[in-house]
């Protein structure tokens, strides 16, 4: 009977999930076959090239645990979409140069951190352990600091320009407030507030004149 040489024995080597146990001979295509146990248990048999070039990497389970959790994620942005669309501003803005925010964001230094960054799971866990609700917008507590967990907050909309940057403070008759704060008060639109105050206007004219 001829001997057929192995010119590489895998034997004991590991690949990804699978461990070589012994070489099973050939196929037709005079491919090598080697048995193989993977990390769940199963034993198979697979070819040595798939094995080396990393084409497969387990008995077939890590493709199905793939599966799984990719099912489960598109699941749930599907159910929190509104959720899923704050993350995907967070990341925007502070990492696309040509998203209309970036300058204020990403352009400031300001980061999401990585473990928000690589998974929306995680984001919604948080998201959903602080109390988040439809309606509710994330504020970061310092405004020159990241995205992050201890830095991070839900609250509503309407008060979120009091951290802004771009937040106009005024001071009249000895009360400092926002400009969407004296809105409230006067009745008069925040933006008009704000460009009066840009154009000059001192706080008396500003808040006391209707439009």
């Amino acid at each position: 009977m001829k001997t057929i040489e192995i010119k590489s024995d895998l034997t004991g080597q590991t690949f990804s999930r699978l461990k070589v146990l012994s070489y099973e001979g050939r196929n037709k295509q005079y491919d090598s076959l080697w048995k193989c146990e993977c990390d769940c248990g199963t034993i198979k048999t697979i070819r040595g090239g798939v094995l080396k070039n990393g084409h497969t990497q387990s008995c077939g389970c890590l493709q199905k645990e793939r599966t799984s959790v990719a099912k489960t994620t598109h699941g749930l942005i599907n159910d929190n979409y509104k959720l899923y669309k704050v993350w995907i501003g967070i990341k925007q803005r502070c990492n696309n140069p040509n998203s209309k925010s970036y300058t204020d964001y990403g352009g400031r230094g300001i980061k999401i951190c990585n473990e928000w960054e690589n998974s929306f799971e995680v984001f919604h866990k948080w998201a959903i352990e602080e109390g988040y609700k439809i309606g509710l917008t994330i504020e970061r507590v310092l405004v020159d600091g990241n995205y992050e967990p201890s830095n991070c907050k839900w609250i509503h909309k309407k008060w979120q320009s009091k951290n802004r940057t771009s937040s106009v403070l005024i001071t009249h008759e000895g009360e400092t407030k926002s400009a969407s704060e004296w809105s409230e008060l006067t009745r008069i639109p925040s933006k008009v507030i704000t460009q009066r105050i840009r154009r000059g206007w001192n706080s008396k004219k500003t808040l006391t004149t209707k439009i």
